[in-house]
């Protein structure tokens, strides 16, 4: 029924032929569409890596290139070769590291410690975190002082490396009047190259500012102050009770001393006249002794003669030592006080001891 009803209307069969075509134009068309969206999408992506790869190949180049002049002792050279490296390809810190010794050679120590420090911040080894740590703690231990100096120096080694505004900034910084003028020759130097006009006018005003700073009068040294005058304040001092020394017991001693050298006088003196008389009684047994029997009496003569002196005087001292201890106790009272009333006064001039005595 339905075939001889299209057989019977032709124009039923040719709506549905342009619907046919409709349809696949359509489906033609988006899918086209959908390509072209494709194709459009992944050409940038293509172009992005093929930069990114591209800046990785040349950062390398870069550091292989800083190595080289590192090598060479060509520090401001290595040391702007690692910089751009590093820029390019920021993942691999490690050119942070190679870009801080070479400043630090070139004499830029806050420059070189501040890379030195990011890239121990950045380092994910703890080996190489360690291995720069001794070099960071030398740098933070310099002063600022030596920091404007090795700058400075640099400025005179490394002409070509335009290091004059960092140099003055820093001698700036320390303050005295010397380093001012030495930062203002540093920046006239520095205007000279300066290409840009903002370093121009930054460094313009660096000089202004120098020049007003000078112009201004040196403050004079603070005195020193002076010491106030101290008042003489009277302080008591309580009495001291002198007590004379005791007589009798210096007295035992002269006693005692006396008393033993006058009993080794004594035994002196006998031994000697006891020798005495013998050599005497050998003598009248041999009224004429021979050669060796003369020697052995005078020998023992001599000898009996010496301890008969030193028997005397020994018991004479030993009896003066007696008599002087005798008069002593007789002289020696009962001890006596003396009562001392002083007053100690202090003033700018010292101490001094005011009383009866």
């Amino acid at each position: 029924m339905r075939g001889r009803f299209e057989r019977s209307c032709p124009s039923i069969s040719l709506c549905k032929d342009v619907i046919a075509e409709d349809c696949m134009f359509r489906i033609a068309t988006r899918v086209t569409c959908a390509l072209i969206c494709v194709l459009l999408c992944s050409v940038p992506a293509a172009a992005q890596q093929q930069d990114a790869t591209s800046a990785q190949v040349r950062s390398l180049i870069l550091a292989r290139s800083g190595a080289t002049h590192f090598r060479g002792k060509r520090f401001l050279a290595a040391a702007r070769a690692f910089e751009e490296a590093y820029r390019l390809n920021p993942v691999d810190p490690r050119n942070l590291r190679y870009s801080g010794r070479a400043w630090q050679e070139v004499g830029a120590l806050e420059r070189a410690l501040s890379l030195l420090e990011r890239y121990a911040l950045l380092e994910s080894k703890a080996k190489f975190r360690a291995s720069i740590q001794p070099r960071i703690e030398e740098l933070q231990k310099l002063s600022a002082r030596q920091r404007a100096e090795a700058l400075a120096s640099a400025t005179r080694r490394y002409p070509q490396g335009k290091l004059e505004v960092d140099a003055a900034r820093s001698l700036v910084r320390l303050g005295s009047r010397s380093d001012m003028q030495r930062a203002l020759k540093l920046y006239e130097t520095a205007r000279i190259w300066a290409s840009d006009s903002t370093t121009r006018s930054l460094v313009a005003a660096a000089i202004d500012k120098i020049r007003t700073d000078l112009a201004k009068p040196e403050a004079p040294p603070a005195k020193a102050p002076t010491p106030a005058a101290v008042t003489p304040i009277a302080r008591p001092v309580p009495a001291v009770v002198a007590t004379k020394p005791d007589s009798s017991s210096s007295s035992i001693g002269w006693y005692i001393a006396g008393g033993v050298v006058a009993a080794a006088g004594v035994g002196s003196w006998l031994a000697g006249y006891v020798t005495l008389n013998s050599a005497n009684q050998d003598l009248k047994d041999n009224s004429l002794p021979s050669g060796s029997e003369y020697d052995a009496y005078t020998s023992k003569y001599d000898r009996g003669l010496g301890l008969y002196i030193a028997g005397i005087v020994g018991t004479g001292v030993g009896a003066a030592a007696v008599v002087v201890g005798l008069i002593r106790s007789l002289r020696g009272s009962k001890p006596s006080s003396i009562t001392l009333a002083p007053q100690l006064f202090t003033g700018a001039s010292g101490l001094s001891l005011h009383g009866q005595f």
